[in-house]
């Protein structure tokens, strides 16, 4: 039996991280998944108390990225699963589409689904980045992280860390090389780079075998291992989460299943539609 483990972060930067959660309680909770919940800060309405979810409640420390750390180190106490999924309250879903059910069709079944031929870390939205990195100082950041050595020297390609699943081989391997224990910094660029960034890179250049996907169909035209050109013309410094950024248009929440609502790429009335789905 495959075992299969969430950790959720959810902190309130705004009013959409509480209905986000809300909705995911309602609709992301399977009885055959451990659910790790992690509060940063305290929800506005009442939790359900389930037999499979746990709360706890932590201090607000480097972002979502510390959030993730600390639910990881609390459910990989519980058992040695086969893949754990880590998202947080900034990404609205499941959101359903023809095919994905609550019953027999799951969310989780659906992305399972992608790990084939090697892939050890699945996602939504990848950022496709090339090197050298423009944004702020994080090429630098990039020179200087402990994990440099991984990293390729013509793309930062990596899948966005809102959302993504990690298989339990290369999870094991991420342990082995301290990528869980790293003294995090509080600046935001080096937390992409030492975490987000760094988790896609060293496990695309650790094993020729190992690979990434995305649920995205776009993103499955390219060998993400050897890019030295970012393939998406219409995103910002490799971004797709932007209007009209996502290889010309903009990313359909019910492709990407768990959408990330603090980018204003949908109305008030749009979300509210997929809310009551």
């Amino acid at each position: 039996m495959t075992t299969v483990g969430c950790v959720y972060h959810f902190f309130e930067s705004d009013s959409e991280h509480q209905e986000n959660l809300k909705y995911f309680l309602k609709h992301g909770i399977l009885q055959d998944v451990y659910y790790v919940i992690v509060l940063a800060s305290e929800p506005n309405f009442q939790l359900p108390v389930l037999s499979n979810v746990s709360f706890h409640r932590i201090t607000n420390e480097h972002r979502d990225v510390g959030g993730y750390i600390k639910g990881y180190k609390i459910i990989n106490k519980i058992a040695d699963w086969d893949y754990i999924f880590f998202l947080n309250s900034g990404v609205l879903g499941p959101i359903r589409f023809e095919g994905l059910s609550s019953e027999k069709n799951t969310w989780v079944s659906y992305f399972l689904g992608l790990f084939k031929e090697g892939v050890q870390l699945v996602g939504t939205s990848i950022n496709t980045m090339t090197r050298p990195a423009t944004w702020s100082d994080l090429e630098e950041q990039l020179c200087n992280s402990q994990f440099k050595h991984y990293f390729s020297q013509h793309s930062a390609v990596h899948v966005q860390s809102f959302f993504f699943c990690l298989k339990r081989e290369s999870r094991h391997f991420l342990d082995s090389i301290g990528f869980f224990d790293q003294n995090l910094s509080h600046e935001f660029t080096s937390l992409v780079a030492n975490f987000e960034i760094a988790l896609t890179q060293i496990i695309l250049n650790t094993n020729s075998e190992w690979t990434v996907k995305s649920n995205l169909a776009e993103y499955n035209n390219f060998n993400l291992k050897n890019l030295e050109c970012d393939p998406n013309f219409s995103s910002w410094n490799g971004d797709p989460y932007f209007q009209g950024a996502f290889f010309g248009s903009t990313i359909d929440p019910r492709k990407a299943v768990f959408f990330k609502t603090t980018r204003s790429l949908l109305s008030i009335e749009e979300l509210k539609s997929y809310r009551n789905i």
